[in-house]
């Protein structure tokens, strides 16, 4: 029980603080907690369907795991993950390039913690330093890597209006 809620804390407290640092650091303040809660519900949703989805597709194709993991499901994580960035930014819920480096993170992170949990439920018995990783490493990398884009289309957005 112990070594369980360790596991869980290790897995999804790190993505959580550090978008709590950057709702917390944000000294503008004009991303409101409504938008990041939606933002990271956003990235839960994201994060359910690419799971549906790659199970459907990996018992379509009969692809190796390894090989569909690889090559097949990060564009779709992707492409996920950037819906509901690209909804934020096209629609002007992100003022400024801050704004969207909040909301993308918190998307990212939705996705990371929902994808966490199905772990936890699927390899409950990994060690602490897997949950280490998952939570320092794979959550946070799909904050970043939803952050960065989100970042540069507010940017283009700027330049180029519609």
């Amino acid at each position: 029980m112990i070594a369980t809620l360790a596991h869980g804390l290790a897995a999804l407290a790190p993505a959580v603080l550090y978008l709590s640092a950057l709702v917390v650091m944000d000294s503008y303040k004009l991303v409101k907690l409504r938008a990041v809660l939606l933002a990271l519900a956003a990235g839960c949703v994201a994060a359910a369907a690419c799971r549906i989805l790659n199970v459907q597709l990996l018992e379509l194709t009969g692809m190796d795991l390894r090989v569909f993991a690889r090559y097949v499901a990060p564009p779709l994580e992707e492409v996920a993950k950037a819906a509901y960035v690209a909804y934020v930014i096209r629609s002007g819920r992100a003022g400024f390039a801050v704004d969207a480096a909040i909301l993308g993170f918190a998307v990212g992170a939705g996705f990371g913690l929902l994808e966490n949990v199905f772990y936890l439920r699927d390899l409950g018995d990994a060690g602490l330093l897997t949950w280490l990783l998952r939570g320092c490493g794979t959550a946070l990398m799909h904050g970043g890597a939803t952050a960065i884009p989100a970042i540069v289309a507010q940017g283009r957005q700027e330049r180029r209006p519609g």
